[in-house]
C-alpha cells in the first residue's frame, strides 16, 4: 500500500515519488507516519513566508510568547532574551519578523513541511510538522557568521532538535564550529548542504558541512535518475549521503517554483529526520543520524563519493529491522596492527548480535568472522594485520531481539598505501563571501543552480544593535 496525498501538484514532486525509483519512497513512509505537530524543525536561512497558505498551518509558534496578547506586548514573556519572538526571530535585523524577502528559506521550508493532503499545491516530506523561522540571511542572500551562531544558540535555548542549514562556503569559523558543538551537547542534529562547486570536499572543504562535529549530516544532491547532480560537491569522508536536489518544486512567496542545489537536497534529509522523530519520539541525535544513514539506498553512482554510498530513503529510515552504517576503512600501509572496523547499528528494539565477516585476497587469502563489541549503538571488530598487497573485503551482519537480520554493504580496502578515490563534475553556485576572513568565512546559498549562477557578493560584518 502507498499513501498518496491529494495535493494538486504532487505529480510534479519526483523526489517523493517517481517512475525511475530515484525518489525517497515518501509514499511508503507515509503508510507509517505523515509527521507530527510535536516535532519542531529550525530553518536557518532567509526566513519563511509564514503566510503562505501551504505553510501557515505548520509554522511554529513559541508557546511562551503566544496567546493572551503576548505576541506583540513588548515583553520577553519567556525570558529567553528575545522580545515577542512568537514565530521565530530575524537575527540579521534583530527583530521578531523572520519573513522571507528572498524565497530561498520558503522553498526549503516547503520541502520539509508544506501541508500535505490539503488539496492544494504540494506536499512536504512531513504533512504535519512545526517550522521555526530562524533568519540570518537578507533579501540579497547575504549574512554573517555571527548571526548564524546566534540562530544556532537560539535553537539550543528553545529545544529545537533538528536544524536545516542550506548554506555554507570555504571559510572556516571557530565560533561557528563551537556553536554546532554546543548544539550537539544539547541533543541537536545539524543537517548541512555539501555545496554546489562540483568539488571534492575532502580536499576543498565546504563549511559548515565539513566540520568534524559528530552531529553534522552533510548532504550531496541527486537527480531524477539517481545520479549525482552535476553541480553537487562530494566527499568520500566529508559527505554522508545524497538526496534529491535537482529541479525541486516547492513553495516560494506568492506561489511555487522549481529550484536546484544541495540547498534543496538538505531539507529532504531534514524532513525524513522529522518523520523519524514523529515515529520514534525518544531518539537521541546519534540514533536519529544513523537511522537516516543506515536507511539509504546504495547506488553505484554514489560509490566512493560519500560515506554511505547512498541516497536518502524515508521508508527505510522508519524500519523496525536493524539499520547498519558501516564506516569505510581507508587504504593503509599498516602491516603490524589490527584493523578496527566500526559500524553504527540502530533498531527499534535491541541488537542481540553483530558479526564482522572478512575475506582476504592477493598476498593473503581466506575468510573469517568475528563478533563485534558494542558501546551504545557503535559496534567495533578487529581484522588481523595483513601483508602488503592484500585486499580486505568486509561486511557487517546484525540480528535484533525480534529475530530480524540485516546484512550491511560490502566494503574493501587495500594494504598498499593507496589513497581513497572519488570524483564528479559540475556547475557554479551563488556565493556570498564575508569581509572578515578570520571570523566570518564564506557563506553560500545553494539555490537555482541549473541557471548556473555565479554571482559573488561581498558584505561587511554587521554591528549588533
Amino acid at each position: 500500500m502507498e499513501t498518496v496525498p491529494n495535493d494538486s501538484r504532487f505529480g510534479q514532486q519526483w523526489a517523493l515519488k517517481n517512475s525511475n525509483d530515484a525518489d525517497i519512497d515518501a509514499t511508503d513512509a507515509w503508510d507509517i507516519t505523515t509527521g507530527s505537530d510535536a516535532v519542531v524543525v529550525g530553518i536557518i536561512d532567509t526566513g519563511i513566508d509564514y503566510n503562505h497558505p501551504d505553510l501557515a498551518p505548520n509554522i511554529w509558534r513559541n508557546p511562551g510568547e503566544s496567546g493572551g496578547g503576548r505576541e506583540n506586548n513588548g515583553v520577553d514573556d519567556d525570558g529567553n532574551g528575545y522580545v515577542d519572538d512568537f514565530r521565530g526571530w530575524d537575527f540579521r535585523n534583530n527583530d521578531n519578523d523572520p519573513s522571507d524577502q528572498n524565497r530561498h528559506g520558503t522553498h526549503v521550508a516547503g520541502i520539509v513541511g508544506a501541508v500535505g493532503n490539503n488539496g492544494r499545491d504540494i506536499s512536504g516530506v512531513n504533512w504535519r510538522v512545526k517550522l521555526a523561522a530562524l533568519k540570518f540571511l537578507g533579501a540579497d542572500g547575504s549574512g554573517n557568521v555571527g548571526d548564524a551562531v546566534e540562530a544556532i544558540l537560539y535553537a539550543v535555548r528553545m529545544n529545537i532538535k533538528i536544524l536545516n542549514n542550506s548554506w555554507g562556503g570555504s571559510g572556516a569559523s571557530q565560533a561557528l564550529q563551537d556553536a554546532i558543538e554546543t548544539a550537539r551537547q544539547a541533543g541537536i542534529l545539524f543537517v548541512a548542504a555539501a555545496g554546489n562547486d562540483s568539488k571534492d570536499t575532502d580536499s576543498s572543504p565546504n563549511y559548515p558541512s565539513a566540520y568534524p562535529n559528530e552531529n553534522i549530516v552533510a548532504v550531496a544532491s541527486s537527480d531524477d535518475r539517481d545520479r549525482m547532480s552535476s553541480f553537487s560537491n562530494w566527499g568520500k569522508t566529508s559527505v554522508d549521503l545524497a538526496a534529491p536536489g535537482s529541479n525541486i518544486l516547492s513553495t516560494v512567496p506568492g506561489g511555487l517554483t522549481e529550484l536546484s542545489g544541495t540547498s534543496m537536497a538538505t531539507p529532504h534529509v531534514v524532513g525524513v529526520a522529522a518523520l523519524v522523530m514523529a515515529r520514534f519520539p525518544n531518539l537521541d541525535w546519534l540514533s536519529l543520524k544513523y537511522r537516516i544513514l543506515g536507511g539509504v539506498d546504495v547506488k553505484n553512482s554514489f560509490r566512493n563519493r560519500m560515506i554511505t554510498d547512498g541516497r536518502l530513503n524515508a521508508a527505510n529510515a522508519l524500519s523496525t529491522r536493524p539499520l547498519i552504517t558501516t564506516i569505510p576503512h581507508p587504504n593503509t600501509n599498516n602491516t603490524t596492527s589490527p584493523y578496527t572496523i566500526t559500524a553504527f547499528i540502530v533498531d527499534d528494539g535491541s541488537i542481540t548480535s553483530a558479526t564482522l565477516t572478512y575475506t582476504l585476497s592477493g598476498a593473503a587469502t581466506g575468510t573469517d568472522s568475528v563478533s563485534m563489541t558494542a558501546q551504545g549503538i557503535e559496534f567495533s571488530g578487529s581484522i588481523p594485520a595483513q601483508p602488503q598487497g592484500t585486499t580486505v573485503q568486509y561486511t557487517v551482519r546484525a540480528r535484533d531481539n525480534q529475530g530480524n537480520v540485516t546484512q550491511g554493504r560490502t566494503l574493501e580496502f587495500d594494504v598498499s598505501g593507496g589513497a581513497p578515490g572519488g570524483g564528479c563534475c559540475g556547475a557554479a553556485a551563488l556565493t556570498i563571501r564575508t569581509g572578515n576572513r578570520t571570523t566570518d568565512g564564506a557563506l553560500t546559498i545553494a539555490a537555482n543552480l541549473l541557471l548556473f549562477l555565479g554571482i559573488v557578493l561581498y558584505f561587511r560584518r554587521r554591528q549588533r544593535k
